[in-house]
This record gives structure tokens, sequence and C-alpha cells, in this order.
């Protein structure tokens, strides 16, 4: 299999680390080759994404 066709699994693991630390090249490329080859990958892309804005949003808020 090539390195940039890739799994589900593998393709939520790397969303997952992405937003941890950054990812090489290749990794990049293949969780966006599979992203727009899967409808499924893809939303679970921008449900990641959607959590990531609240949680900065969140943290923006101030008591008063």
């Amino acid at each position: 299999m090539s390195k940039l066709m890739i799994t589900c699994r593998e393709t939520t693991r790397r969303l997952l680390k992405s937003q941890e630390q950054p990812l090489a090249l290749v990794e990049r490329l293949g969780m966006l080759l599979h992203q727009s080859l899967c409808r499924h990958c893809r939303r679970f892309a921008g449900q990641i994404a959607l959590m990531r804005r609240a949680g900065e949003r969140w943290r923006g808020y101030k008591e008063d």
C-alpha cells in the first residue's frame, strides 16, 4: 500500500495527532488525499475543527 493511501483509522489517528504536534508533509498529504475521497473522514475533520474552535472560545471567556 502506498504511504499516501491510508485507512480511515490512520486518518483519524493523524487528525488527532495533528492537534498536538505538526505532521510531516507525507502524513498531511496522505490525510488530505484520504479526506478528499472519504466523506466520513471529512465530516470527522470538521467536527474536530468545530470542537477546537469551541474550546478556544470557551478559554477566551472571563468570569465577571
